[in-house]
C-alpha cells in the first residue's frame, strides 16, 4: 500500500511539474491508482469502525496510521495548489477539471487527507493511557 501511494505521489508530482505529458493513458492510470489507494483507506477506516480495539491491536496498525499521518504532515509543507489541483488544466472525460477540491490528479487529494486524519483521531483514542471515564486503557502507552 505504501509503495503504491508513493508511486502515485511521484506520478502526480511529475504531472504537476510538467515533466510528464498529460496523455489520456497517464490520466487514466492516475485515476485508477488514486481509486485503488482510496479503497485501501476505506478498508482501514471500515475495519476501524467495526472494532477500534481490534484494529489498534493489529501488528501493522501503528505503521499504517503513522504513514497516513505522515502524508497529512507532508501536505502541510507543500503549496495549496498541490492539494486542490489548481496547477493543472486537464481535459478528462470531455470536461475541464481545473481547481476541483478533490480531483484525483492533485498530489494530496482532500478525501485522502480526511481519511488519514480520521484514522489518526480514532486510533489516538485507543492509545491514550487513561480513558475519559478515568479507567486505565490496556492498549495505551504507560505514563
Amino acid at each position: 500500500m505504501q509503495s503504491l501511494y508513493e508511486h502515485r505521489i511521484t506520478i502526480t508530482t511529475s504531472l504537476n511539474s510538467s515533466n510528464l505529458p498529460n496523455t489520456p493513458s497517464v490520466l487514466l492510470a492516475i485515476e485508477k491508482i488514486t481509486r485503488h489507494v482510496r479503497t485501501f483507506g476505506k478498508f482501514f477506516r471500515r475495519f476501524q469502525q467495526l472494532d477500534t480495539k481490534k484494529f489498534v491491536l493489529l501488528p501493522i496498525c501503528t505503521d499504517i496510521v503513522l504513514y497516513y499521518w505522515n502524508k497529512v504532515v507532508q501536505s502541510t509543507e507543500v503549496s495549496p495548489e498541490l492539494i486542490n489541483g489548481t496547477l493543472l488544466r486537464i481535459y478528462a472525460h470531455h470536461c475541464l477539471l481545473e481547481g476541483l477540491a478533490d480531483t484525483p490528479y492533485a498530489v494530496f487529494p482532500v478525501r485522502m487527507l480526511v481519511q488519514a486524519m480520521v484514522l489518526f483521531r480514532e486510533s489516538l483514542k485507543e492509545w491514550t493511557p487513561v480513558r475519559r471515564d478515568g479507567t486505565a486503557n490496556e492498549n495505551g502507552t504507560p505514563l
